[in-house]
């Protein structure tokens, strides 16, 4: 073994050894066990499987789509489609669906009222334990080690992601990855499999902005660390963890990137939401500065509604500042300079920074939602206080005369800082703060500040007995556990599971009448509206009227088409249909014409959120026989909106001069539809002359058409929809769905799994040799 090699690893082994009965009672198993009585303990209901998350994008958004996945899956079907929302979008490339990370396949095994949230939990659980074993490796001190890691998992942030299974994925591989990452440049050898595995994992969730963080770290910290040896290694080792990770997501990458080419969003997108107030950072000491009842009475930070808390609890702040003042080592520097980058990130283009990264990185912006940057402080600041937590235990067991005197001085400074902000928060009150629960939730805090203090002190004791000294430790974690469980009431409310079956709507499905010929249901904008911004106070009705309505991806419990959806990436020309249907400012389109060709035969009764009418002009979604009308592409849009467009009549076209049309005129044509599955059409087409066969599907360039076995382009027909020419007579037409990328990616994805497991085998087998021909093994 190499003199440099051996010490790394002489080092790593020393760190993870207890030293101590201290050391021995906070070790991984033990953390581990606790850290999941904990979750347990604040998530009876949901660990339980009586009760299940629903609050925002959880309920509306992610449950269903999971819904849907599972149920395709179950039925052999792989979900590349989603033919229910938008008028149909892809479903595996939206990323953050999940469909290619292993992990779901524990959603498959399991009733989803109950696997979805215990998988959410579950991987919170593993960030949770992924950085105990990250703060005991830099810090190698349990105790550090075991704050850190409760810390993050109970974090104010990393709570607020529970609405967001794929984010808890994300942040549950984070640590794990930053820990293997950092021992494979340093190391090499398997750890950058596990590093490479670690990376993917983290990669096949879809929390591209969480994962340019994670990246934006190791990259500090690979710059920072070059060692004295071995560093043409070094300078090759991130690079090529970098390409691996990549390789292995390809069969995710491709069709995301291939989506995102097609979709609404691009480097230009700059439609920035949700930034941090300016008076944000205020709610990392006092939890409720600021904040405002919904009127289902959850609490929410005025401003920005995305992130419900950031709230990291005042012993934390207090180890993390003591860390940052004492600790001189380049990873606190570098760890406390992202801290404060990332903060004045969040504040978006008030903090200025932002409007620089926005215009000066290509495809800045995508990342529209500037809060959360606050996700990598969530990450640093345990670390940085495991750092200070570790300073004050080796000052303490050196006797140190000062130890007391600076974490003395932390704690009056940030005690200071929190009775200033609590006089602030009365001075700027407003109509919408919450006074009364500001100063009993403020005043809580304070009082598990104390008891955390005071325990960890006596505890940190060496001249105590170590039973005691154990008791007085177990204490202080208890109550920084408490302490962030309970800063924001009702931060993650529930519902009786009986509420997410489909026969919750059993009873009440003579308010829905039946779809007609495959047909869609279209909320009108003034339900959207009001469903968006709900005022139903009761979250059993409000869950329950939405559900009547479809709203967002709700549809999807139903098996029920719906005009719009929630899906993050769609077409640019549905996005642009959508978008005059529901304008954010001024009048809907009345668009009768575009609503009868997409096949809308239920919409949303005037004066109702809940009730639906029926329109009996929709056509069926697949159609033929219309007259062409060709127009440059800048002018279908306003002609599908128009009072005088007539579907059944005239399809409009773009301009395509490499495609000649078979005919122009309309004529008659009959349409038998022998299938109609997610990814793949038949119909049979009897037509008297050549003509075209129109679908009311939104265009994506992976359909591919056939007639009579013929392959086929398929046109952009409406603006955002599909058309192929068929001739005259009886014709057998398909539509099928491939997703090319996916093909792609999984070539590549597989090949560099397999060169990776073949270099690592020959690795190990060099090694092995050298080791038996070495004269220090006789």
């Amino acid at each position: 073994m190499r003199p440099d090699r051996a010490r790394l690893v002489s080092e790593s082994a020393a760190q993870s050894k207890p030293t101590s009965g201290i050391e021995e009672w906070f070790s991984l198993g033990r953390f581990s066990l606790v850290l999941a009585f904990a979750f347990g303990a604040a998530f009876w209901g949901v660990v339980t499987g009586s009760e299940s998350f629903y609050r925002s994008d959880y309920g509306v958004i992610g449950y269903p789509a999971m819904s849907y996945l599972k149920e395709q899956m179950l039925t052999g079907n792989l979900p590349l489609w989603n033919p229910l929302s938008n008028c149909g979008a892809p479903f595996l490339a939206q990323w953050g669906t999940m469909c290619l990370y292993p992990g779901t396949l524990f959603l498959l095994a399991a009733p989803l009222t109950w696997a979805l949230g215990v998988f959410s939990l579950g991987h919170l659980w593993l960030g949770g334990v992924g950085m105990y074993v990250l703060a005991r490796d830099w810090t190698g001190n349990n105790v550090a080690a075991a704050f850190a890691g409760a810390a993050f998992a109970f974090g104010g942030a990393t709570l607020a992601c529970l609405i967001w299974p794929n984010y808890c994925v994300g942040l549950g591989w984070m640590p794990l990855l930053v820990w293997s990452a950092r021992k494979a440049w340093l190391l090499g050898g398997c750890w950058i499999a596990i590093a490479a595995l670690a990376g993917t994992m983290q990669m096949l969730v879809g929390v591209p902005e969480l994962v340019l963080l994670t990246w934006l770290l190791l990259g500090l910290l690979w710059l920072c660390e070059i060692p004295e040896k071995n560093r043409a290694w070094h300078w090759l080792s991130l690079p090529l963890l970098v390409i691996l990770v990549t390789g292995l997501s390809m069969a995710q990458l491709l069709p995301f990137f291939d989506l995102l080419a097609q979709s609404q969003r691009d480097a230009s997108f700059a439609d920035q939401r949700w930034p941090m107030p300016i008076w944000g950072w205020a709610n990392l000491f006092v939890p409720l500065f600021h904040y405002g009842r919904t009127d289902q009475g959850v609490l929410m930070q005025q401003g920005q509604f995305f992130l419900s808390s950031y709230y990291l609890g005042l012993g934390v702040m207090t180890f993390a500042f003591l860390g940052m003042w004492k600790r001189r080592e380049k990873r606190v520097w570098i760890l406390g300079g992202l801290t404060v980058l990332v903060l004045v990130l969040a504040l978006g283009r008030r903090g200025m920074l932002y409007s620089v990264l926005v215009d000066l990185f290509p495809g800045g912006g995508i990342a529209r939602y500037p809060i959360k940057f606050v996700l990598l402080a969530a990450f640093t600041m345990p670390l940085l206080a495991a750092f200070g937590v570790a300073h004050f235990l080796e000052r303490t067991a050196a006797r140190a005369e000062n130890r007391f005197r600076e974490l003395t001085t932390v704690i009056v400074a940030v005690i200071g800082e929190v009775l200033i902000l609590l006089a602030v928060a009365h001075w700027l009150k407003n109509p919408f703060d919450v006074l009364p629960d500001v100063g009993t939730n403020t005043a809580g805090r304070l009082i598990l500040y104390g008891l955390l203090m005071l325990a960890f002190l006596k505890g940190s004791d060496p001249e105590i007995a170590l039973r005691l000294r154990k008791v007085y430790l177990t204490l202080a974690f208890s109550f920084m556990t408490i302490d962030l469980a309970t800063h924001l009431p009702g931060q993650n409310p529930t519902l009786s599971v009986g509420l997410f079956g489909r026969d919750v709507l059993r009873d009440t499905r003579k308010m829905v009448p039946p779809l007609r010929n495959e047909g869609r249901v279209m909320i009108s904008p003034a339900a959207e509206d009001q469903l968006l911004l709900s005022k139903v106070k009761d979250p059993t009705q409000d869950w329950v009227g939405k559900r009547l309505s479809f709203w967002s991806n709700l549809n999807l419990l139903e098996g029920v088409p719906k005009l719009n959806g929630s899906m993050t990436l769609i077409a640019r020309g549905q996005d642009e249909i959508q978008k005059r249907l529901y304008p954010k400012k001024g009048d809907p389109a009345a668009a009768e014409g575009l609503k009868d060709f997409l096949g809308v035969n239920l919409i949303t009764a005037d004066g109702s959120v809940v009730g639906w009418t029926n329109r009996s002009t929709a056509m069926p979604r697949i159609s033929a026989g219309q007259r062409i009308l060709v127009l440059p592409q800048g002018e279908t849009l306003d002609a599908v909106l128009a009072p005088n467009f007539l579907p059944r009549e005239v399809v409009y076209l773009t301009t395509d001069e490499s495609e000649p049309l078979v005919a122009r005129r309309g004529t008659l044509a009959r349409i038998s539809v022998s299938e109609a599955g997610p990814n793949r059409i038949i119909c049979e087409v009897e037509a008297s002359e050549p003509t075209i066969v129109v679908v009311a599907q939104t265009y994506n360039r992976n359909w591919r058409a056939h007639v009579n076995g013929q392959p086929l382009a398929i046109r952009l027909a409406n603006h955002a929809y599909q058309a192929v020419p068929v001739p005259e007579g009886k014709s057998v037409v398909s539509f099928e769905y491939r997703e090319r990328g996916l093909e792609r990616g999984a070539f590549i994805s597989v090949a560099t799994a397999l060169g990776l497991f073949v270099s690592l085998a020959l690795t190990r087998r060099r090694r092995r040799e050298q080791s038996a021909s070495s004269p220090d093994s006789v």
